[in-house]
């Protein structure tokens, strides 16, 4: 049992505080809750900085709220800890386990690094200043997500389940940490909400292969099947102590919907927590650019326009806003096709509208090399749109 020392895996320095994971069994009363409890369905049962009375630990324990998170105070010294540098990436370092030395999960966790060093993850952060900082952050939290048993495991059922359903997973998880860390997320946040974006799927796995993979139009029956994922997902996660409830919630929440018309229990706004809004937008956004087994992918273009549209109705708009102004839809240098039939490269970004960047034309719609190319702002000619990144 973890005794409070700093230095300990399952503590957190935060501030004047030690932040400690407690099982309900564990638990005083007088305990001072250090994150809210949040039921199955997304409500706030306890908020955080509540002291804790017998009574509400005996509630907890009859509904299976498993742990919760606690804080106590400690030295200044050990206040600071937090500021240390993160442990530099050697993958792969860490426990390794006999389930983890299976060729299988050895081939996951290497796809896992690779991931990070593709030339799409080092391009997808629109703000400079970002960069390093994610970059540090993407590293640890993903070793430490290889490095776990179960979440390896979890990791290696979706790399056998569906090959399309594991690599959009890895993006749903990049793109989804990259807007954490645009609202000031600390590092457990982080690492909650990658776990949670990088398994939010899982359920998935338990449905049939041909369900998964069909390219054919769905039966009433089969599309009630697969709306079942979000539960089979929550359950799964939920029962391991590896996973925070946080994370559990981005499989049980990440197709409800801001306006209420989502599934599977229909919640709105506030109810859905921040985490599986999050998620929720980096799946659509992401699914939408992304081939799957019954159509192409759709342009960068169609699925920015897609979420503005769906501002306040599917998702927060704020929400939307802070993923397409942090999130690079068009690196520079790609060469991308304009809707004018022109063909240009991109030369600069722009920070509040990064899906409008500056583009330098090469040719013409005809096909004609242009000698010298010149620039066209598409933040202010709004009247042409990237149409395709070539």
């Amino acid at each position: 049992m973890c005794q409070g020392l700093v230095g300990c895996p399952a503590c957190l320095v935060e501030g004047t505080h030690l932040v400690r994971e407690v099982s309900v069994w564990d638990v005083h009363s007088g305990a001072v809750l250090a994150r809210p409890i949040i039921s199955a369905a997304g409500s706030i049962l306890l908020s955080e900085g509540q002291k804790l009375t017998e009574q509400q630990i005996k509630k907890l324990r009859k509904l299976n709220i498993k742990t919760v998170y606690v804080r106590t105070e400690v030295t200044e010294q050990a206040a600071h800890a937090k500021e240390a540098a993160l442990p530099e990436w050697t993958f792969p370092a860490g426990e390794r386990t006999a389930s983890a030395q299976t060729i299988e999960q050895k081939k996951v966790a290497q796809a896992v690094t690779e991931f990070l060093d593709s030339p799409r993850v080092k391009g997808l952060i629109a703000i400079s200043y970002m960069e390093e900082t994610f970059r540090r952050y993407a590293r640890q939290m993903f070793q430490t997500i290889v490095s776990r048993p179960f979440l390896l495991e979890q990791l290696t059922t979706l790399y056998r389940t569906d090959l399309f359903l594991f690599n959009h997973s890895l993006n749903v998880a990049v793109t989804s940490g990259i807007v954490g860390l645009a609202l000031k997320y600390d590092y457990d946040q982080l690492l909650e909400l990658t776990i949670g974006a990088m398994l939010f799927d899982i359920g998935m796995s338990q449905l049939p292969e041909h369900l998964v993979k069909s390219t054919d139009t769905l039966t009433d029956w089969q599309r009630a099947e697969l709306a079942s994922h979000p539960i089979l997902g929550y359950q799964i996660l939920i029962s391991q102590q590896e996973v925070p409830k946080a994370a559990a919630l981005c499989a049980l929440q990440h197709h409800e919907r801001f306006d209420g018309t989502g599934y599977p229990y229909r919640l709105k706004k506030a109810q859905i927590h921040p985490y599986a809004q999050i998620v929720a937008i980096s799946d659509v956004y992401n699914a939408l650019i992304s081939p799957r087994h019954y159509r192409n992918a759709y342009s960068h273009q169609e699925a920015i326009e897609f979420l503005y549209a769906a501002g306040n109705k599917y998702f927060d708009l704020s929400l939307i806003k802070t993923f397409l102004k942090h999130i690079c839809v068009y690196p520079e240098s790609c060469k991308v096709l304009l809707s004018n039939g022109k063909i240009g490269v991109v030369a600069a970004k722009n920070i509040d509208t990064p899906h409008r960047p500056v583009v330098k034309v090469i040719r013409e719609a005809d096909g004609t090399p242009i000698d010298p190319p010149y620039e066209i702002d598409l933040k202010k000619h709004v009247d042409v749109v990237i149409v395709q990144v070539l």
